[in-house]
């Protein structure tokens, strides 16, 4: 893997650093927090021997086998046994599974990643993470109590929460269909339209995945924009905890608010963007603070035009990654140019009116 390729962390590293100031010193959550520090600053750590911090780096998956997805159960380590727990196979037109032992994290995953390939290859036409049906690899029970997921450039990996693991457990597994939906449209991303992973680009990159996750949701449920749930991570959280979701694209912001985790910190309007230092300590220049932007941008635009969120606004938003006129350093008043271009090429004078008003609605003159 090339030392270039970034890796997404789907928490903020501010989440775990105010439950480190609240908690103290706890083992758990100091060597996650200093997890994401090293997904933040692409570094890849050596694949065969244990991290300085405790986290190794996952090898490339290869497409050797015409699998078309495959999970495997890590058992709490880093490095990667050569087993994997369920994997597909077409192979004289029968599939194959094969299975160690029942675990629904593993079980679970093994079905998200059929509904997400399917979501993207008959709503976008795209099939697997590069449109060329690659494998999809997952991992599922990364680490000893790590409450993270990510994407290295190879493997969604995830790990189990704290539950059992903390006298106050806030997280439940992360092995769960948005946030798997989020991590593979990182995925999508670096394949169709790259965004370094840094401040606006970066939170375009951010937004862009929550964006791909609420349709998904919307498109599984059947609900029209007005119906439908605009929440990131709605059953992420333990009930203990009293948090309702990690993200809102409705409401940006306003997710929770909590005694341990703090307060949202996305905003929903340019009038409140600081540019921040380009380093892990600042999430990369606020790329999960400042992805709420555009999610609101997309909140307004989906919402304003009524029917499915994937029909005519989510195929503008991808549209917009498709043509690839995306810059890697892409800012958001660019993104949204680019969103007006595709909207006017392909759809009526009122879809692009509904568009630049969702713009305006979040401080952006496209």
């Amino acid at each position: 893997m090339s030392a270039h390729t970034p890796r997404y962390s789907f928490l903020p590293p501010w989440v775990l650093k105010k439950r480190l100031l609240h908690e103290g010193d706890h083992e758990e959550t100091q060597l996650c927090y200093q997890h994401i520090q090293q997904l933040l600053s692409y570094s890849y750590l050596p694949e065969t021997d244990s991290a300085p911090h405790g986290y190794a780096s996952l090898p490339e998956a290869g497409c050797h086998t015409p699998a078309h997805r495959r999970v495997m159960h890590l058992k709490n380590l880093t490095i990667v046994p050569d087993l994997y727990y369920r994997e597909d196979r077409k192979a004289d037109n029968h599939q194959l599974r094969m299975a160690v032992r029942q675990d629904a994290d593993t079980d679970n995953m093994f079905e998200y990643l059929d509904i997400i390939y399917k979501f993207f290859d008959g709503v976008f036409d795209y099939k697997s993470f590069n449109n060329s049906n690659a494998t999809i690899s997952a991992m599922t029970h990364y680490g000893r109590g790590y409450c993270n997921a990510f994407w290295n450039g190879a493997h969604l990996v995830f790990g189990a929460g704290d539950t059992g693991m903390s006298e106050s457990p806030l997280f439940l597994s992360f092995a769960q269909l948005d946030i798997a939906t989020h991590e593979f449209s990182h995925a999508v991303i670096d394949h169709l339209s790259p965004l370094t992973y840094s401040s606006q680009s970066g939170a375009l990159n951010e937004s862009v995945c929550d964006v791909f996750t609420i349709m998904l949701g919307h498109y599984r449920s059947r609900h029209a924009s007005h119906q439908g749930d605009w929440h990131i991570g709605r059953t992420l959280f333990s009930e203990q905890s009293g948090i309702k979701a990690l993200r809102s694209l409705s409401s940006p912001g306003n997710a929770y608010n909590h005694p341990v985790l703090g307060k949202d910190k996305q905003v929903a309007h340019m009038r409140d963007y600081i540019e921040l230092p380009d380093n892990p300590e600042n999430d990369n220049g606020g790329v999960h603070c400042y992805s709420g932007i555009p999610n609101h941008a997309f909140y307004h635009f989906a919402s304003a035009l009524g029917g499915y969120s994937w029909e005519v606004a989510g195929q503008i938003w991808f549209d917009t990654l498709r043509r690839g006129n995306l810059p890697p350093e892409c800012d958001f008043l660019t993104f949204a140019r680019e969103t007006m271009a595709v909207a006017d090429e392909n759809y009526d004078e009122e879809v692009t009116a509904v568009l630049m008003s969702a713009w305006h609605a979040v401080g952006l003159e496209p």
